[in-house]
């Protein structure tokens, strides 16, 4: 369930393809708690805000995309999290419902 605070954004590259393809929209929930495996949007210090599962490693923190031509990336602390992607629809499926 999305919070009050929910928002949503439009999924602009295949980053995440094949399982949450480009165009898709994201449900996001800025209150929700970062936890390893989650699906996130974020925002490195040196680029700009970007959907990746995170993956918490023995202290280390690192965002993943879900398509493997793109590689995983550690980030620091200074990342920002701006929330907790909780339902990913296709276009389609939004028109549907």
């Amino acid at each position: 369930m999305l919070g009050p605070r929910g928002y949503a954004v439009r999924l602009q590259d295949d980053t995440m393809a094949p399982t949450v393809i480009e165009g898709a929209l994201l449900s996001v929930d800025p209150d929700r708690e970062v936890v390893n495996g989650a699906l996130v949007i974020a925002c490195p210090p040196e680029g700009s805000p970007t959907c990746k599962r995170i993956v918490l490693d023995m202290g280390r923190t690192f965002l993943k995309s879900l398509n493997p031509a793109y590689p995983m990336t550690e980030v620091g602390a200074e990342i920002v999290f701006y929330g907790v992607v909780v339902r990913a629809m296709d276009v389609q499926e939004f028109i549907t419902r």
